[in-house]
């Protein structure tokens, strides 16, 4: 038998062994931009759902008997507090009456409300095949953006920039300055985190659900979406500085926040950046958390992503 002193040091090696590999594990996991106990709470309430629409009544919309809809409410306890989470339940028969009839159907924002503690979100369904970006995606970017606001306690729209981004974005959807406001929103942090954190969710739902290839789930998403997006306003902004009214907004932004154009400009570029990275790696926590092996460029791949993109992707 050792003395003490070194069955002492053989404990105290196995502990600081122990600490450094979960101390690198955390920080995998940080790096690779999901938390997971958003996560957990997510899939959480995605079953308590689940069950709650099997239990509401059916209802249609006047007039439009292909399309029924059900009506919920759930309490769950999240982060330490009771939230509230409100939903809309739309199942349409067939696609074609998702495609005739989904714009004109009064629908449930997806939104958080700190303040109340309340989730609302509207899930969509086609031949009650549920749709996973309205209800995988949008349950946990909502949930991403609770957990922020938890960790500052405060919500995120009482940041000057959250502020003018979303009052920009009131603006009609053509006009520079909405553009302006959108690049500012999709790249602040928050968002970009909360976006990712939507794909995850969906990419889990549909490994464990359906196994669609994931460059299928990843087109159709809103963090790729909005990726596109902000580089398509971002070209059109860039190609219209010396616009009057686009001037004009800018000089609202310099007084409300300080920042000049050139900043913006900057501080976009390096969000896109940062967007592209949290996709990559949010695919493969995605894939390593279900086992599924890395599909994204073969199986027949459709040309969809610019050779720009691609890169960036394998990069990630």
């Amino acid at each position: 038998m050792g003395s003490l002193n070194s069955i002492l040091n053989d404990i105290n090696s196995v502990l600081i062994e122990g600490k450094t590999h979960n101390d690198v594990c955390k920080i995998i996991t940080e790096e690779l931009g999901i938390n997971d106990k958003v996560a957990e709470v997510s899939l959480d309430i995605m079953k308590e759902i689940s069950k709650d629409i099997s239990m509401q009544p059916k209802q249609y919309f006047t007039n439009i008997p292909g399309a029924s809809f059900k009506d919920g409410l759930i309490t769950y306890q999240a982060f330490g507090k009771k939230i509230t989470v409100k939903y809309r339940y739309i199942n349409y028969r067939d696609k074609s009456y998702f495609d005739k009839y989904d714009a004109n159907i009064r629908q449930m924002p997806n939104d958080f409300n700190y303040a109340t503690k309340t989730l609302r979100l509207t899930i969509k369904s086609i031949s009650g095949n549920i749709d996973i970006y309205t209800f995988a995606d949008t349950i946990q970017h909502e949930l991403e953006h609770y957990f922020q606001e938890t960790k500052i306690n405060h919500s995120l729209a009482d940041s000057n920039w959250y502020k003018i981004a979303l009052k920009c974005k009131n603006r009609p959807r053509q006009s520079l300055t909405y553009m302006l406001g959108d690049i500012m929103y999709i790249t602040t942090k928050c968002e970009e985190e909360a976006f990712t954190n939507g794909l995850y969710a969906a990419l889990v739902y549909n490994y464990k659900n359906d196994n669609i290839p994931t460059y299928e789930i990843l087109d159709n998403s809103p963090v790729y979406n909005a990726l596109l997006t902000l580089r398509k306003e971002k070209e059109i902004i860039l190609n219209n500085k010396d616009d009057i009214s686009l001037n004009k907004t800018l000089s609202t932004i310099k007084k409300a926040t300080g920042k000049d154009f050139n900043y913006i400009i900057s501080k976009v570029e390096k969000g896109e950046k940062e967007l592209v990275r949290r996709i990559g790696r949010v695919i493969v926590k995605a894939q390593k958390d279900c086992n599924i092996p890395n599909d994204m460029w073969i199986n027949n791949r459709r040309n969809t992503y610019t050779k720009k993109t691609v890169e960036e992707l394998n990069n990630a």
